[in-house]
């Protein structure tokens, strides 16, 4: 069944719901109408025909109907009542399949916006700064870019962007030639990872490559892997997009 046909199922139970609640709002019941009957003969024994026990038996008559009048507005009244709440669930529901039906387009653009992006850069990830501890510039371009002093700085985990970085090889490096530097801001805050570094290494010539996406800066107070409540370091995520040049 397809989305169309799910809505059109959905409709058609609420139009029949609303018709008869129409119907039951605008008329009597079976079991009012009965009661009603049964109300008119006991008033005719009681007043237009004689004897004791005819009258008797009108005046019970006339009791039960009455009660079957009664018994038969409050199953009316609740018959309605459902009627109405399942009309308000239906249009939930149709509401509901509608986002789920948007959010699962939504992902399916958005899958083919990174299958169309995977065509076109040669890498297309994301990459988080180590070493950054060791920087005295660390907290620099998270200043900067807010306007605060880290040091003080006590807002809950804060997350910023910024296009401004720069990947530089750095080969005189005595502990991994293959080193690449992350300069974010103008600032020097860590490396690429080993694990990553030898791989994008062949990208960082200018003239066959560009390096393009944005660095994630978060940082803020948080809960550290002991559950202590402090300010925690912040951490560089790049979000890199290279492509080879026309």
């Amino acid at each position: 069944m397809n989305r169309q046909e799910q809505l059109l199922e959905l409709e058609n139970e609420i139009a029949k719901a609303n018709k008869e609640i129409g119907d039951l709002k605008s008329g009597m019941t079976p079991g009012q109408m009965i009661s009603v009957i049964f109300l008119f003969i006991s008033i005719f024994m009681i007043f237009i025909l004689s004897g004791f026990f005819v009258k008797f038996f009108g005046l019970i008559l006339a009791f039960l109907s009455i009660l079957g009048i009664i018994g038969a507005s409050n199953q009316k009244s609740e018959r309605v009542s459902w009627l109405e709440q399942r009309c308000t669930d239906l249009e939930c529901e149709i509401e509901k399949k509608k986002q789920e039906w948007l959010e699962e387009d939504n992902r399916k653009q958005e899958e083919l916006k990174k299958n169309e992006e995977k065509k076109l850069y040669k890498f297309l990830d994301e990459v988080f700064v180590v070493g950054t501890n060791y920087r005295p510039d660390r907290n620099k371009p998270f200043e900067e870019l807010l306007e605060v002093d880290y040091s003080t700085y006590d807002e809950y985990w804060d997350t910023i962007t910024t296009s401004n970085f720069e990947l530089v090889a750095e080969p005189e490096n005595q502990v991994d030639s293959n080193a690449i530097k992350v300069i974010v801001e103008g600032y020097f805050i860590g490396y690429i990872s080993r694990k990553r570094n030898k791989m994008l290494k062949k990208y960082l010539d200018k003239n066959n490559y560009i390096i393009g996406g944005e660095v994630k800066i978060s940082g803020g107070m948080g809960y550290d892997i002991n559950d202590r409540f402090k300010r925690l370091p912040i951490r560089y995520d790049l979000n890199l997009k290279i492509k080879k040049k026309d």
